[in-house]
């Protein structure tokens, strides 16, 4: 127990000591499967340099159609200067949320902004709070394994993080995947040689990812809440 104890504090503090002292890191907030207001768990990602603090926040916000409600209108939540209000936000239903932070240069960050700008041209606007604006994004639909809140922040993660990219996909094997979820999405993208989707779509193996890649590396940590 007390080696336990002596772990988290850690990881805690560690948490601490980067979100507290760089001006410029990413943050994936992964939010675990809790029935019904996340039953397949969700994923959103910080950004933040010297002048701008967004949280990207793609997901099941619009029209839903398709078996299961699998697929639907790409609508992108952007939450300004709003970190707290978004994590209450996420915590209906009180899931797991497990917060990785991963410190980032200001050209990373330029770059990861850069990437969500691009989404938003010509996409039509809805300010639903004074720091949340909803856009409906031109295209392609939001599609449960191909286009979803995991693969809209995995494109902005590595355009900062090119040399990554590469390994992402030997960690997508639907770690905690519901069967029925199993057997509904292993005809998409699928590599059933390898036993492994072609690129991460589930929250949980974006964690598995970051633990493996970037926090034994001591290149972010992790809060859980």
């Amino acid at each position: 127990m007390k080696k336990v104890t002596s772990t988290f504090l850690f990881i805690f503090f560690s948490f601490i000591s980067l979100a507290g002292y760089a001006q410029s890191f990413m943050e994936f907030i992964v939010v675990g499967k809790a029935w019904p207001e996340h039953k397949w768990g969700h994923l959103s990602l910080r950004i933040k340099d010297p002048v701008r603090d967004e949280i990207y926040d793609f997901g099941r916000y619009g029209e839903m159609w398709g078996p299961l409600n699998s697929e639907g209108e790409p609508i992108l939540r952007v939450w300004t200067k709003a970190n707290k209000s978004h994590l209450r936000y996420q915590k209906r239903g009180d899931p797991k949320i497990e917060v990785v932070n991963i410190p980032t240069s200001e050209a990373q960050s330029q770059a990861a902004f850069a990437y969500f700008d691009h989404l938003r041209q010509g996409a039509k606007a809805d300010a639903v709070r004074p720091y949340l604006t909803e856009y409906k994004l031109r295209g392609p639909s939001f599609h449960v394994v191909n286009h979803n809140c995991v693969t809209v922040a995995m494109g902005a993660f590595y355009t900062a993080f090119p040399e990554l990219e590469k390994r992402g996909p030997r960690y997508a094997r639907g770690d905690g995947l519901y069967f029925w979820a199993r057997a509904k999405t292993n005809n998409v993208s699928y590599n059933k040689r390898e036993d492994r989707w072609n690129h991460l779509w589930w929250p949980q193996d974006v964690l598995d990812f970051l633990e493996a890649e970037v926090v034994s590396h001591k290149r972010g940590a992790v809060a859980r809440y």
